[in-house]
Formats: structure tokens, sequence, C-alpha cells
């Protein structure tokens, strides 16, 4: 469930209990699969947003890991209302 103010959304990214919540990753051989899981603000355009995950989760893992991306697969759990 989404947080429901700016205070509550920063304390629930900043702890380090939930560093991982959202995100499974599967490391095959020759590639790696993500599948990331998101709640989105009411008004907020899906197709973009999945688009730009996709894109920064793909250059974040092939900078820092080297290994070629497979799939990134961006899961719409839910929508919460805007503030």
């Amino acid at each position: 469930m989404a947080p429901a103010g700016i205070r509550a959304s920063m304390s629930q990214v900043l702890r380090q209990e939930d560093q991982h919540r959202g995100i499974e990753v599967h490391i095959g051989k020759e590639a790696i699969a993500v599948d990331v899981y998101v709640v989105l603000a009411y008004g907020t355009r899906i197709s973009e947003v999945a688009q730009q995950v996709i894109a920064t989760v793909s250059y974040a893992l092939t900078q820092s890991l080297g290994l070629p991306v497979g799939a990134i697969n961006v899961h719409v759990q839910g929508m919460s209302k805007g503030e």
C-alpha cells in the first residue's frame, strides 16, 4: 500500500528493511531478468513510467554488472490518490 503523504513516503524509502521491497531479480546463465512492482499516483501515464523504469534499470544493470539484460517487467500493483 502506498504511503499517504510525502513524509511517510520518504520514511518508507529510507528504511533499511524496505530497501529491496518491490523488486525481484532472476539471474540466469546468460542474462538477468528483473520484475519491478510499483504503485502509481492516479493520473500518471503508466506507459511513460514503465518505459522510464525499464530504461533506468537496464542502464544501471548494464553499467554496474556488465551482464546483458534479458527482461525488465514493470507490474503496476495499484493506483494511489495524488496529494
